[in-house]
């Protein structure tokens, strides 16, 4: 079965737009096969299904005015589960109105721009067809940009426009049914314009903003003021009229000028740029001009889509601030206001501006650079100083100043001297003086005009003061116009007609007396002194009439005039009545005889003007006075010297006080040695001498002529080459142990006199002499020279003469070395009886003459010791005179009658030890006693034996004492052998050991062993050893059964002596052995019997030994040499 056995047949049929038709109707169609035999029916079903599309028009752009863009978004969409078909044959239109334009090439679909019209220039519709829109494709998406015009504006608030939907069901031709749609986008339009008033210029511009209210303009009367209006328009068309209405009361502007200044970019204005507006009087009818109104018509703003000066229209109105009373309130505000009339509305905007006035001061000082107020005389400059200035209530700057200054006849005028500051334009022509400046603002400061002037010879001591006046002249406006004001000040300068004096003591013959006493500020002067004051008068420069009074002290304390004199006068001042050199008269006061006052009348003279101050200007009178010698002029006593100036209109009077001084010594000799401040010593010795002369601390002035003399006594040799001096000479009078120092001046700033000088202690200085003394002394007065009041003290040094010697004593020797001094007491000497010890004494005697006398004494009880021999060991090489010498011994004497000798007495009687300036053994006698340690009970173990040694040195006796301790030794023996029992033939070694026992203090000495043994016993020959020492007998047969051993010293730190032998039990005996052992019954006193039985084959013979349980307490003590 295949296409060859088909037949095909197709009928076509169309859905008709009739109302039955509806969307979701099911219609049938059945197809009927006649076939002969029968017919085959069948059907088909079909649903009508219609398409649902809205339309959806939005602007990008809310609100706008010309040129701005807007893009409009045309949006096709299926309506969700209500479309259900196809949409066909779908356009969308848009017809814009004359207020839009397209802009071309901007229209774009999201299913192509294949059928879009409207995109090409000029056209104003936009059409996009499209043939087939499925319900279920996403949304048709149509955009186009599309341009504000010009004629938008303030006719219409808003513009619309309106997008068309036609589409239809069918594919093909018109038999579908067409559905249609719209939808239509609004644009506010922007027309309504910003007004705004500024003040862009014042002719004034240093008013400023700064009073009261800081964001306000301020002005001044006179003063010009520019307003500048601006309008600022929306793109588009605009029909506006600007106002300007200036403030009419209280407070008035005047018109001035007005004008347009700009278009901006606008066209069709009924005014042009420069055109200047109507002006009429609006408010109060009093004739001033307070109204200005431009009126532009209807005028374009073409749309650029930028804010700028091309939106803008620009009007401007001058005004001045009118002389008038109501602008004469300082703080006052006057507002101006600007109104823009744009048909819809009006925008109201205004600007204040604050009125404000300059008030000004004026001072006007004279004065000289280091000086105010200004003083001076002939030919002195004064400086002046005109200072203009903004007083605390000046609110504005002021204008138009002018300084006028014409000087008085008393002056000359430096023309080149007038300067100014702020720029302002200054002159000085003859003695005028003028300024101008053009304006002074509170920020600028004050106004300063400087200039000098000399005063001329007119001036003197009868113008007390000349004066001269400033005028100051201001507005306030600069240039014409502006309130006029007048201020002026007066400047004295005063005439110096008053000369200055000076006193002062130009010299003294005492140049040392200065200012150092009671008040530091007053000349010192001592009795003798004479003393020069000098009066000086520096006068003004001009004519002076002048006389000097010079009045010394009385009574308390005097001065005596010997001299005076003119002693300069200046190279300016002519007209003295003396001149230099001549003399002024001298009178007695107080009639005691002494003249005390001087007058120097100089009479008129002129000082001729050099505007300075030197000699040329200076009158010096001289007075010259001597401080008498009476008994009032005492130290510290004030003289008070008056100087009196008489120059015609008053007198000036000056003083100078001076303190009486005088000088007071002290003198301190003092000897020492080199590195001992007391001096002592022995012959040979050099004692430096140190003479101190210096002020006491009530000294106050210097000493003069000052004389020192010091002889030495015979106790000494001054050594002259050691003299020293720190201030004057030394002179030698022909005496060699004399010294004598001579100084003129010794003030108290050059600290002390020192003299030093050195002399040695002679030979006659000794243990006779203890100490020796020499006096010194000093001589000054009060003044240099001849005069003064003479003065003297002295001073004794006393020279120590070391006669005592040094003395010691020590154990030199002993014949025991080993005893030491270990024992007991460890910081003395150990000895044992029988030990010699030999004590020395020594002496290191004075350089000079000594005596002295040893003494030795032995102790006598507890403990001895007895003399055995004594010597003179040394006597040395610088002593002279002993009687004694070198080994002979001294006096023994039995100090007890106990028949041993205990003492020993070395007498040198008086010896001289020649001087060397040094200790050495030069200087030293030393003796020696021997004594022995007697073989006595009292010299027992630990007995202490204290030896005394006594140097008699005739001034006194030095005692040394020396203990020694008596130690012994104490030995212990143990004896063992090898053989406890035995028989005959057996060996038995015997070891002896010899200890120290613990309570032995000192070597044993000749340990000798014996031990003879029984016939029981036999000595092996040749087996006898000793572990120190030797064996004496024992090791030959000869020596039988006797053993000897001999040891010479046994110290305690010696290790133990041992003593070894062996014997043999010989045949004799025959021996058991039994021990008694321990047991409880064995007590002491019981009685043991022991019975041998000897069994000889013919019978038994037995015996018995009865023995007694003892129990001894065995010591063994040992004394050596001993024997055993």
């Amino acid at each position: 079965v295949s296409d060859f056995d088909r037949i095909v047949v197709e009928v076509e049929a169309i859905v008709p737009d009739i109302p039955s038709n509806n969307d979701g109707r099911v219609l049938t169609t059945r197809g009927v096969l006649d076939h002969a035999n029968g017919n085959l029916t069948t059907s088909i079903d079909v649903e009508i299904v219609e398409p649902v599309v809205t339309i959806s028009k939005t602007t990008s752009l809310s609100a706008g005015d010309a040129g701005d863009v807007t893009t409009f978004t045309v949006t096709l969409t299926h309506t969700g589960g209500v479309s259900t078909g196809p949409a066909y044959d779908i356009r969308v239109t848009d017809a814009l109105p004359t207020y839009f334009a397209i802009i071309n090439g901007t229209v774009t679909s999201s299913v192509g721009v294949v059928g879009v019209v409207g995109n090409a220039t000029g056209e104003t519709t936009l059409q996009l067809d499209i043939a087939t829109f499925d319900y279920t494709a996403a949304p048709i998406v149509l955009t186009y940009d599309v341009a504000l015009k010009t004629t938008v504006g303030y006719e219409f608030p808003s513009v619309n426009n309106t997008a068309h939907l036609v589409y239809d069901t069918a594919t093909v031709g018109p038999n579908g049914r067409v559905f249609n749609a719209n939808s239509t986008a609004s644009i506010d339009i922007f027309s309504v314009p910003t007004n705004a008033i500024a003040i862009t210029a014042t002719s004034n511009a240093g008013t400023g903003t700064a009073e009261y209210d800081g964001s306000v303009e301020d002005v001044s009367v006179g003063e010009t003021i520019t307003f500048t209006v601006t309008g600022v328009f929306r793109e588009g068309t605009s029909r506006p009229t600007m106002t300007v209405q200036l403030p009419a009361s209280p407070g008035k502007l005047g018109y001035v000028s007005s004008r347009v200044v700009s278009l901006g970019a606008t066209t069709g204005s009924a005014l042009s740029v420069g055109n200047a507006g109507a002006v009429t009087n609006v408010v109060g009818s009093d004739g001033v001009l307070d109204n200005v109104e431009f009126v532009f018509g209807t005028v374009v703003n073409p749309g650029d889509n930028v804010v700028n000066s091309d939106d803008e229209l620009v009007v401007e109105v001058v005004a001045i601030v009118l002389d008038i009373a109501e602008n004469y309130v300082p703080g006052r505000t006057l507002r101006t206001t600007a109104t823009l009339d744009y048909v819809n509305s009006a925008d109201v905007q205004s600007v204040d501006v604050e009125l404000v006035g300059s008030v000004l001061n004026v001072t006007k000082v004279a004065y000289e650079p280091a000086n105010t107020p200004a003083s001076g005389d002939a030919m002195d400059e004064m400086w002046y100083r005109v200072t203009v200035y903004h007083t605390s209530s000046s609110t504005a700057p002021a204008y138009d100043i002018r300084i006028v200054d014409i000087m008085s006849q008393y002056f000359v005028l430096q023309g080149a001297t007038v300067a100014a500051n702020q720029g302002a334009t200054v002159s000085g022509v003859g003695n005028n003086v003028t300024l101008t400046l053009a304006t002074l603002t509170r920020a600028a400061g004050p106004l300063i005009l400087t200039y000098r002037a000399f005063l001329n010879n007119t001036v003197g001591y009868d113008t007390a003061a000349v004066n001269n006046t400033a005028t100051v002249t201001w507005d306030t406006t600069s240039g014409a116009g502006g309130r006029f004001f007048e201020i002026s000040d007066v400047a004295t300068a005063i005439v110096e007609n008053t000369p200055t004096i000076k006193m002062n003591v130009s010299a003294s013959s005492n140049t040392e007396t200065q200012f150092a006493e009671y008040i530091s500020s007053l000349e010192d002067v001592s009795v003798g002194e004479r003393v020069y004051f000098q009066y000086e008068a520096t006068l003004r420069e001009g004519v002076s009439k002048i006389r000097f009074v010079c009045d010394l002290p009385v009574g308390t304390g005097e001065l005596e005039v010997v001299g005076t004199r003119v002693v300069h006068i200046g190279s300016k001042i002519e007209g003295s009545l003396l001149s230099v050199g001549g003399a002024g008269v001298v009178t007695d006061r107080d009639g005691d005889g002494r003249s005390d006052r001087a007058e120097f009348d100089m009479g008129v003279v002129v000082n001729y003007g050099d505007n300075g101050v030197s000699d040329f200007d200076r009158i010096v009178v001289e007075v010259e006075a001597i401080v008498p010698d009476i008994p009032s002029n005492s130290p510290g006593t004030s003289l008070s010297t008056v100087g009196t100036l008489d120059h015609t209109n008053g007198n000036l009077t000056t003083s100078l006080d001076l303190d009486i001084v005088g000088p007071r010594l002290n003198i301190s000799k003092v000897a020492s040695e080199a590195g001992n401040a007391l001096a002592s010593g022995d012959a040979i010795d050099p004692m430096i001498f140190t003479i101190t002369i210096y002020h006491l601390s009530s000294s106050t002035s210097p000493a003069y002529d000052i004389k020192l003399v010091d002889s030495m006594s015979h106790y000494f040799v001054l050594q002259r080459a050691s003299i020293t001096t720190n201030y004057g000479s030394v002179n030698f009078t022909g005496v060699n142990n004399t010294v004598q120092v001579n100084v003129p001046t010794l003030t108290r700033a050059m600290g002390a006199l020192v003299v030093t000088y050195t002399a040695l202690l002679n030979n006659t200085v000794g243990y006779a002499t203890a100490m020796v003394n020499n006096s010194v002394s000093l001589n000054w007065d009060s003044t240099t020279g001849t005069g003064g009041r003479p003065d003297s003290l002295s001073d004794i040094a006393t020279v120590i003469v070391e006669s005592v010697p040094s003395f010691s004593m020590n154990i030199s020797n002993t014949s025991n070395p080993e005893t030491g001094a270990s024992e007991f007491n460890a910081t003395v000497v150990d000895v044992t009886v029988g030990e010699e010890v030999s004590f020395q004494m020594q002496v290191t005697l004075r350089e000079g003459t000594s005596r002295i006398r040893f003494i030795q004494d032995l102790p006598l009880s507890p403990g001895l010791l007895e003399v055995v021999r004594s010597r003179v060991v040394h006597i040395g090489s610088n002593v002279r005179l002993s009687p004694l010498g070198v080994g002979q011994s001294g006096q023994h004497y039995d100090r007890n009658g106990d028949g041993r000798m205990d003492q020993v007495v070395f007498d040198f009687g008086v010896v001289v030890n020649e001087g060397d300036q040094s200790i050495s053994d030069g200087d030293r006698v030393v003796v020696e006693v021997t004594g022995v340690v007697s073989d006595v009970t009292s010299n027992s173990e630990v007995a202490f034996m204290t030896t005394t040694g006594t140097l008699d040195y005739f001034n006194g006796n030095f005692t040394r004492d020396i203990i020694v301790e008596v130690v012994e030794p104490f030995l212990n023996m143990t004896y063992t052998g090898s053989l406890s029992s035995g028989d005959a033939g057996d060996l038995s070694n015997l070891v002896f050991t010899i200890t120290h026992a613990d309570h032995s203090t000192s070597t044993a000495f000749n340990i000798n062993l014996k031990d003879t043994f029984s016939s029981f016993f036999e000595i092996i020959p040749g087996t006898a050893t000793i572990s120190v020492g030797g064996v004496v007998s024992g090791n030959l047969s000869s020596d039988g059964n006797s053993l000897e051993t001999l040891t010479a010293r046994f110290r305690r730190s010696d290790a133990p002596i041992v003593i070894t032998v062996q014997t043999r039990l010989n045949e004799t005996v025959v021996e058991v052995e039994a021990i008694v052992p321990d047991i409880p019954s064995n007590n002491d006193g019981r009685v043991l019997t022991t019975r041998g039985v000897l069994d000889h084959a013919n019978g038994n013979l037995t015996t018995s030994i009865d023995v007694e349980i003892v129990e001894p307490v065995v010591t063994i003590g040992l004394q050596y040499p001993c024997s055993l």
